[in-house]
């Protein structure tokens, strides 16, 4: 299945080959672009190739913190070869929520842009219909709808975000729901820090990740058993 994307999506999402065949669909939504032009349509894809070795230009192969973060949050691996980084992003879908690039790393999205972005990533959600979103960073977290739009917070759980300052920050799994012309999409998703931030280390997201995964498995069966 390929998605058809509206205009409204600036750069489009990247969606691996094996992502449809999976039992968890996953998405990993970061926050913005940088330093593209508005034409710059399949970006993303073409830094995710490059990220495994596969750019069309082999000297812009590279490694992307980001990429590199959300690889080992998902696998629980310190760190991934060639093959095993092809493979992991084959099975998911990435996508950054802000709809315009920012000029630069040290520029922030505003509360606007977070607002005009809204109807591209419900566009996005319906044409590739995630399971599980995985929002990579706490101010997109924050930006992202809640119960008011119709997204329910799902039960805390005993374990708590591993940063200092987000330590009273408890896990929950909240459904979210998209819509579009298309119809409609619920989906389960949760937050981590962002892994572009200084300090920032995966391993210490393990129980976090590891119990999180265990929520929305068990939430699919239940779904599937209604």
């Amino acid at each position: 299945m390929k998605p058809a994307y509206s205009a409204e999506v600036r750069y489009h999402p990247w969606v691996g080959d094996d992502y449809w065949d999976q039992q968890e669909r996953w998405l990993l939504l970061g926050e913005s672009n940088y330093g593209l032009g508005p034409t710059e349509t399949f970006a993303v894809q073409e830094m995710i190739r490059a990220q495994y070795g596969a750019a069309i230009d082999p000297s812009q192969n590279g490694t992307y913190r980001l990429f590199a973060g959300a690889e080992r949050l998902m696998t629980g691996r310190d760190s991934l070869d060639t093959a095993s980084t092809k493979e992991f992003w084959q099975t998911v879908a990435f996508y950054n929520y802000v709809r315009e690039s920012m000029t630069d790393a040290e520029q922030r999205p505003t509360a606007k842009d977070f607002k005009a972005s809204h109807q591209a990533f419900n566009h996005v959600i319906c044409q590739t219909r995630p399971h599980v979103v995985l929002v990579l960073g706490l101010d997109l977290w924050m930006a992202l709808p809640d119960e008011r739009d119709g997204w329910s917070k799902g039960v805390e759980q005993d374990i708590v975000m591993p940063v200092e300052r987000s330590a009273s920050r408890k896990l929950s799994v909240w459904t979210g729901c998209a819509r579009d012309t298309s119809g409609s999409h619920r989906f389960a998703c949760f937050p981590v820090t962002h892994p572009s931030a200084i300090g920032f280390t995966a391993n210490i997201w393990r129980d976090w990740m590891d119990a999180a995964k265990r929520t929305v498995t068990a939430l699919q069966l239940d779904r599937s058993n209604h």
